[in-house]
């Protein structure tokens, strides 16, 4: 999976949040609501243009009209960026993780958290 920029991943949160096929005219306000950026539409269009050879959106011409349909689910997304950062970022440990994330976890997702540690099948 080919890494993504910045906007290139607030735009794919734009699909992803509308939930369906989104019409391209949709995307500068989703992007001006939700994350407070404004793009011209000749910007928007070049970066679908980088989703699509990427291979995350397809954007399909009907009559004068656009409309994005994403091709990669959100949760492969945040799967595949989670396994990149932990190799990246922390060799691999999934304690090194957790460690650098400790101060920033409230107590009470610490506690569900504890949970699913313990329901795991470490076999």
């Amino acid at each position: 999976m080919e890494y993504l920029t910045n906007t290139e991943e607030l735009m794919m949160k734009c699909i992803w949040n509308y939930g369906k096929e989104m019409p391209f005219l949709r995307m500068g306000e989703e992007l001006k609501d939700k994350f407070h950026k404004e793009y011209k539409r000749t910007s928007i269009r070049t970066y679908l243009f980088r989703l699509e050879d990427k291979g995350y959106i397809k954007v399909e011409k009907r009559g004068r009209k656009a409309y994005i349909n994403a091709l990669i689910d959100e949760t492969t997304y945040k799967t595949e960026k989670a396994a990149s950062m932990l190799d990246e970022w922390f060799d691999g440990s999934a304690k090194e993780l957790f460690s650098a994330l400790n101060q920033k976890i409230p107590k009470e997702d610490q506690e569900s958290l504890k949970d699913m540690l313990d329901e795991m099948d470490f076999k």
